[in-house]
């Protein structure tokens, strides 16, 4: 996964090559991705209303109608769109 400077959010999905990578972290059971250059220092999530998943680096977030989302780190290989949790 990675973005590059500037953007405002990229689809969550397989790696792409770009200017941001940095590190990403299980804080509490979610995925954390740090960087100095998102808002706050660290990516936010949401899930759009096509179904994707965004991860977000700006205040003004992802995509139109696009709901905030924490995401949940499972070992193994499960993978649980519906597993998602809302930002409240």
């Amino acid at each position: 996964m990675a973005a590059y400077t500037g953007a405002r959010y990229v689809e969550f999905r397989q790696f792409v090559y770009a200017t941001i990578t940095t590190s990403f972290s299980v804080v509490n059971g979610f995925l954390v991705w740090r960087n100095s250059t998102f808002y706050g220092g660290v990516a936010g999530f949401c899930l759009g209303l096509n179904g994707n998943v965004y991860a977000t680096f700006t205040r003004s977030g992802g995509p139109r109608g696009c709901i905030p989302v924490y995401l949940p780190v499972y070992s193994g290989k499960s993978s649980h769109l519906e597993d998602l949790i809302m930002k409240r």
